[in-house]
């Protein structure tokens, strides 16, 4: 290990040691100002489990333009409203799986009943 608190990974990612003094992750922020630009991280940060994680952070990937600060909110926005309309038609979906065989039972036993009379 070097004395700057970092190495090399295999892929030839210069790896980076948090305040823990453990190997920190390599992370992607999806917030609005930083969308899709990489960090490092400590691996404990934010983990109920792990209440003594350090706040170990360092940016990976340059600032944004910005360009594509205009560009890409809004893409990412859609996307959001598009996966939550997916969402809701797979629970509508199920819903009405759950229907047919509730039916189909339903009808089954119907057809049992008028058979016995």
């Amino acid at each position: 290990m070097e004395s700057s608190g970092s190495v090399s990974f295999d892929l030839g990612v210069e790896a980076h040691f948090c305040n823990c003094d453990i190997q920190a992750s390599l992370k992607t922020s999806w917030t609005e100002k930083n969308l899709g630009r990489r960090f490092w991280g400590c691996p404990r940060f934010g983990k109920k489990s792990m209440p003594l994680a350090c706040v170990y952070f360092a940016w990976y990937d340059p600032p944004l333009y910005k360009r594509t600060l205009e560009f890409f909110p809004p893409l990412m926005r859609r996307i959001k409203m598009l996966e939550a309309e997916l969402q809701k038609q797979r629970e509508k979906e199920r819903r009405l799986e759950i229907g047919l065989v509730v039916s189909c039972v339903l009808g089954l036993v119907g057809v049992h009943v008028a058979l016995c009379f």
